[in-house]
């Protein structure tokens, strides 16, 4: 299933690509290569059965490339058994999106969420898939809170002019494009004066 995400009520924030599908879950790690005599370590027969069929499903489902980097969501059935590690899912996923010309690079997964989950077939993973900003892009935690602090800031002084309008005008309601014009004009105003003076 594909899908694209607009950025709804925050602003500033571009469409991004998200592509949900299930596959079957992959083998595991351990059984993915063997060491082949004068050939080094060669795909099993069974990560490459795996392979073929996964891709098939992949074409049908009509997943597109997803460019830039890339974080995964892997919600894993719970089997019956739970014998093997659940990170063991990550490596062949990463290569068959690869393969398939999914990611440009399995290197441009920069997130990964996994976990079992009982909604999901044993057997089968629901894989979700989403264009994310670039790790070297994001804000740290400092400037978050810088924002935020902005933000409030902000959102104190609107109320402050809300009010000041309030009074001027007696009971009577404000509008906030009132309350915004208001504000516009006083720091005109002020600016006018802050150039006069200079």
């Amino acid at each position: 299933m594909q899908t694209i995400t607009e950025p709804g009520l925050r602003r500033g924030r571009k469409p991004h690509i998200s592509t949900t599908v299930e596959l079957p879950i992959p083998p595991s790690v351990n059984a993915l290569w063997f060491n082949a005599p004068g050939r080094g370590r060669v795909r099993t027969d069974e990560y490459r059965a795996w392979l073929k069929e996964a891709g098939w499903l992949l074409k049908e489902q009509r997943v597109v490339r997803i460019p830039g980097t890339v974080g995964l969501q892997l919600l894993v059935g719970i089997p019956k058994r739970r014998r093997r590690d659940l990170d063991n899912t990550l490596k062949p996923l990463g290569d068959l999106l690869q393969s398939n010309g999914i990611v440009r690079n399995d290197n441009d997964i920069v997130e990964v969420f996994a976990k079992w989950e009982r909604t999901v077939r044993p057997g089968f993973v629901r894989l979700t898939l989403r264009q994310v900003l670039e790790p070297e892009k994001r804000m740290s935690a400092e400037g978050r809170r810088r924002v935020s602090a902005k933000a409030r800031e902000l959102q104190a002084w609107y109320r402050r002019e809300r009010e000041a309008a309030a009074q001027e005008l007696g009971a009577e309601p404000i509008s906030p494009q009132y309350a915004l014009a208001r504000a516009r004009a006083r720091h005109g105003l002020l600016q006018d004066k802050s150039n006069a003076g200079t």
